[in-house]
């Protein structure tokens, strides 16, 4: 064994070592990062200096304007934010444990999950356990996956990570449960003109305004062949939304046409969708969590019902 990793193992790294690193990669100053720890600059100086030693490598790139991480800091600093991290997810579920019984549960989603698939299995697992603390935070694909691997969720439901990087070691590999395929449509406002005069082809469309979602490369190039393929060109008037309040806000005031999941549309009584074909492949929506992390009783419970949720979708 090398005898750098000895140290790690021997006591001779510390968990202030990894709290001093984080706090000056967040600063990019020594001074900054003291001032962050209440603590004088030497004592920021020779905690870094203990850690390089210790690691064998140098951390910090020191310049007039302060610290930038080098390679190998960035490689610590990662492994530093999720080891942190696991260890306030050890004191929260402590506190939990002891209050309730069971284990706090934390759930990532995007609009593919949020609108139906989430709230009702969220639901089935409070009747089971009402005791349980359920936290759902919403946001892209690859604030999703970082949250993820860095344990500040237990699991991501909705769209399958299946066109986003994993720039993430074999102890962050992820685990993918399919739940069904669920196709994009075009949603409008229930008097939009197109939905009045009955127009549905995409050449018929592309002057409208349209409203494309945040980080969907892939659906958003079949999008545009679909557009090219019917011989109007592109539309000119295009943004981009990660918030479906937003996109619905959007849609009540403008002309606007947003491409949507299909149960969002569905669920939308105050919005329709067109019958437009779109010419592009389902998104699989699914569960994500890490492969390394054994799920705890209240994750385990969540699946069972996002797989009972999806069996009624997909028959209804």
């Amino acid at each position: 064994m090398d005898r750098h990793v000895r140290h790690l193992l021997d006591g001779g790294f510390k968990l202030r070592h990894l709290q001093f690193i984080v706090a000056v990669a967040e600063n990019r100053t020594i001074v900054g990062a003291a001032q962050d720890l209440h603590v004088t600059q030497p004592v920021v100086t020779r905690a870094l200096r203990e850690a390089e030693g210790i690691l064998g490598v140098e951390l910090f790139a020191r310049g007039p304007r302060g610290v930038s991480p080098t390679p190998f800091g960035e490689l610590v600093i990662d492994h530093a934010h999720a080891v942190l991290a696991n260890l306030h997810r050890v004191e929260e579920g402590i506190h939990h444990l002891r209050e309730s019984g069971n284990r706090p549960l934390r759930i990532g989603t995007n609009m593919s999950a949020s609108y139906a698939l989430v709230p009702r299995a969220v639901v089935a697992v409070r009747d089971q356990m009402p005791t349980v603390r359920i936290t759902v935070v919403a946001g892209t694909d690859e604030t999703l996956l970082d949250d993820l691997v860095h344990s500040r969720l237990d699991v991501v439901v909705g769209r399958l990570f299946v066109d986003v990087d994993l720039d993430v070691d074999n102890r962050h590999a992820v685990q993918r449960i399919h739940l069904y395929d669920e196709p994009i449509r075009i949603m409008a406002r229930r008097d939009h003109p197109a939905v009045l005069t009955g127009a549905s082809r995409l050449d018929e469309l592309v002057d409208y305004p349209w409203i494309y979602p945040i980080a969907s490369t892939n659906l958003i190039d079949q999008v545009r062949r679909d557009f090219l393929r019917a011989g109007r060109g592109l539309p000119h008037n295009v943004m981009e939304c990660s918030s479906h309040l937003t996109t619905r806000a959007v849609l009540r005031a403008t002309d606007a046409l947003a491409l949507v999941p299909m149960h969002v549309g569905v669920e939308d009584d105050d919005f329709t969708l067109l019958p437009t074909v779109l010419d592009t492949v389902s998104r699989e929506i699914g569960v994500t969590h890490l492969r390394a992390v054994r799920p705890t009783g209240p994750l385990e419970l969540l699946i069972d019902r996002l797989r009972d949720v999806a069996d009624e979708t997909e028959s209804g």
